[in-house]
């Protein structure tokens, strides 16, 4: 899919009683409903992690399970211990309507049935913006959630596996960045770090797969080190930094796993990595296929910024995929493979990432590995970033629009209203009403005349 999205922009605010309101905006128009999110994120993400297929033969995870003994006692983060039999039975299509209801309730529902309807009229995909606010303390635990998960009962699937229908992040955050639209033959730097110590991986087969189109070009870092990654930026000459290798992320932070010039693990947090990258040229896309490099801290006070990926977009960056859950290494490969075909191919990036996801879903169903991928895509909209603070002004009184309408012979429709407004008289300071009379014409349902118009002042002399 090649074509153009329009957006289905939600956001969600605490609201009174212990609920949420969530704010949605078509192009056409907007609509709120309140909701309750009674969710326990760490009991979804050990559902999740309870399905990896890396139960299959040589499937080795990208994470630091099982490698204690070379990474410092750190080895055990991302292990299951006893909460894969807990939640063994979870539903996870259950799970995603029931994500989806609590998002898309009552009207917010409504809007978005008439949006994609109006999409695929169109010939266009309908984009979900999803937008959190991890600087808010008391929505910051939403961005745990796992978002891409949502079950649409009606259209009978996951948006997510849908190129028509993708989801993306949005963290509200300062700096608007604006994308740039990616350029054939697309220019990738690979950081392919495989330290001694730790389960080997494919980081070559996913090279290979990588590089299978004439229109991808991959080159390989040098050496998988920080200092390597920063020189190779100021040359300003990739559109995409693609890291491979082990992840993990703890009560704290996440980081990745560099390598030392001896070839030995060497941690990077995200916080690191995201001062790295600033004043260098950056990439269109960075793409982390590592263990857990999208998730988010989960110890109390945590900062929900100080994972990976989020510590990239508030750095800057763009766009990011990133990993929220533990990844095979098999799967991996899958994803990066149909991943980068697909943006040979021209597609969007939200539809290639789409159809990777897809790519998981269909060797594995009963897996979670297609629910591990997570797209941040920066860019604001001013009308959910606004929400909250419109939310907490008080009204003014200051204009008031008044219509009345009525059917006429021949199916026209007649408008007719009032729009009042206040303002001060420039030389005695004294409030004056303006009172405006316009009259119209639906000629259509997309055009609408103006036939004439009644103009009075009135103050006092």
């Amino acid at each position: 899919m090649s074509g153009r999205y329009v957006d289905f922009a939600v956001g969600i605010e605490s609201a009174a009683g212990g609920g949420y309101r969530v704010r949605a905006f078509s192009p056409d128009a907007e609509a709120e409903s309140i909701t309750r999110l009674e969710f326990d994120p760490d009991r979804l993400h050990a559902a999740l992690r309870s399905r990896m297929s890396s139960a299959l033969p040589k499937s080795r995870a990208r994470d630091l399970a099982g490698s204690a003994g070379s990474m410092g006692g750190v080895g055990g983060v991302g292990s299951m211990g006893g909460a894969g039999a807990a939640t063994a039975g979870l539903d996870l299509t259950e799970v995603g309507r029931g994500l989806f209801a609590a998002l898309f309730t009552d009207e917010v529902g409504e809007l978005y049935s008439a949006a994609w309807s109006a999409a695929l009229a169109a010939n266009q995909g309908l984009r979900i913006r999803l937008h959190l606010r991890p600087r808010n303390p008391e929505l910051a635990w939403l961005t745990r959630l796992p978002w891409e998960l949502l079950y649409d009962e009606r259209a009978g699937g996951f948006p997510c596996l849908n190129p028509l229908n993708p989801m993306v992040r949005h963290l509200d955050l300062p700096r608007p960045v604006e994308r740039a639209a990616f350029q054939l033959p697309l220019r990738v730097l690979v950081v392919a770090a495989n330290p001694a110590g730790l389960a080997a991986l494919d980081l070559q087969g996913e090279q290979e797969a990588m590089a299978a189109s004439r229109q991808v070009r991959v080159e390989v870092l040098a050496g998988p080190g920080p200092e390597d990654l920063r020189r190779e930026l100021l040359r300003g000459r990739y559109q995409v930094v693609h890291f491979m290798g082990h992840g993990l992320s703890d009560a704290d932070q996440g980081s990745l796993v560099f390598a030392t010039p001896g070839g030995q693990p060497r941690l990077v947090t995200g916080s690191a990595l995201s001062q790295l990258i600033q004043g260098a040229p950056a990439p269109g896309l960075a793409v982390l296929n590592a263990c857990q490099s999208a998730a988010v801290p989960r110890g109390s006070g945590a900062d929900p910024l100080a994972g990976v990926a989020g510590a990239l977009v508030r750095g800057g960056q763009a766009a990011v995929v990133g990993m929220q859950l533990p990844i095979p290494d098999r799967a991996a490969l899958t994803f990066s493979k149909h991943l980068y075909a697909r943006l040979a191919a021209g597609d969007l990036l939200e539809a290639a990432v789409a159809e990777a996801r897809l790519a998981l879903y269909l060797a594995d169903a009963r897996a979670s590995d297609w629910v591990a991928p997570v797209l941040f895509l920066r860019g604001s909209d001013r009308r959910i970033e606004d929400g909250e603070r419109k939310e907490k002004r008080p009204e003014r009184d200051q204009n008031r629009v008044d219509f009345a309408a009525k059917v006429i012979q021949g199916g026209e429709v007649v408008v007719t209203g009032e729009v009042l407004s206040g303002r001060q008289d420039g030389a005695a300071g004294r409030p004056r009403d303006s009172r405006t009379r316009v009259k119209t014409e639906l000629v259509d349902v997309r055009k609408l005349i103006v036939i004439g118009t009644d103009h009075r002042d009135r103050g006092e002399s």
